[in-house]
């Protein structure tokens, strides 16, 4: 079963959900301004496998935002 992800950015916190309708993992991170992308990788990193997430096990993604 192929999986999405899904990237909520918010005020204080970052969500980041991957998963499908059997299973889901989700991490929170604290949003900051001044963080660059490479510095957002690396936490993203950490937790999350990014070659476990390719074309072949992936349906699609969402990113939200509220302001």
């Amino acid at each position: 079963m192929k999986n999405i992800v899904a990237i909520d950015v918010g005020n204080s916190e970052t969500t980041v959900g991957v998963g499908n309708n059997l299973s889901w993992r989700s991490y929170r991170y604290t949003t900051r301004k001044t963080i660059t992308s490479d510095e957002l990788f690396m936490m993203f990193k950490t937790t999350i496998d990014p070659d476990s997430i390719n074309d072949e096990n992936l349906d699609g993604s969402k990113i939200c935002n509220y302001r």
